[in-house]
């Protein structure tokens, strides 16, 4: 298992994540509330291409792990390798202090929905592309994410005046009743 998050090189292709909610289906996994990942394709046009190309087809061969940026702390990655049914490498960046919940959700669901858009394209470049549906395992990430996760709750609990003892009372809190509403 590893002890530190690996870091990613400089030269893949990064798309940092713009928009972030829920998506459930009775087809899929049982109906269970996935997370829904938008990522900003301004300038990464071969990701939507990627998505697009994707949705002709019912299975792909996909390889995800989670890392993190080599110049940000605050950046957690989902590196992604696709093989079938096209070829492609790149990493959705999270800022880990607004999209931990997002992380932590996938983590927990292995799984998401990747739709691309762009944020000065408004809701219909969003209501207009497709979106796939992508399996993430545990590679010993949610070991390491869960200390972390802990973490930066206690601190927004902290920043909002909350002291260290009740800190980490919410942070508990907190992590119990979204796991819940992930688990129905």
């Amino acid at each position: 298992m590893p002890k530190i998050i690996p870091r990613f090189k400089s030269t893949i292709t990064n798309v940092p994540v713009f928009q972030y909610g829920v998506s459930s289906n009775p087809k899929v996994m049982d109906g269970k509330p996935i997370p829904h990942i938008v990522v900003d394709d301004t300038g990464h046009k071969e990701v939507s291409d990627y998505i697009l190309n994707h949705k002709h087809y019912e299975f792909g061969d996909v390889k995800t792990e989670w890392g993190g940026a080599i110049n940000d702390s605050n950046i957690i990655s989902l590196h992604i390798t696709a093989i079938n049914p096209a070829s492609i490498e790149f990493s959705i960046n999270f800022d880990a202090r607004i999209f931990a919940q997002a992380i932590d959700h996938i983590a927990q669901t292995r799984a998401l929905y990747l739709q691309t858009g762009t944020p000065a394209g408004g809701k219909y470049s969003i209501l207009t592309s497709p979106a796939l549906i992508l399996e993430v395992p545990d590679t010993g990430f949610c070991t390491i994410w869960e200390k972390r996760y802990r973490r930066i709750l206690e601190k927004k609990a902290i920043k909002n005046g909350a002291s260290r003892k009740a800190a980490e009372g919410v942070a508990t809190l907190a992590i119990q009743q979204t796991r819940s509403l992930w688990r129905k």
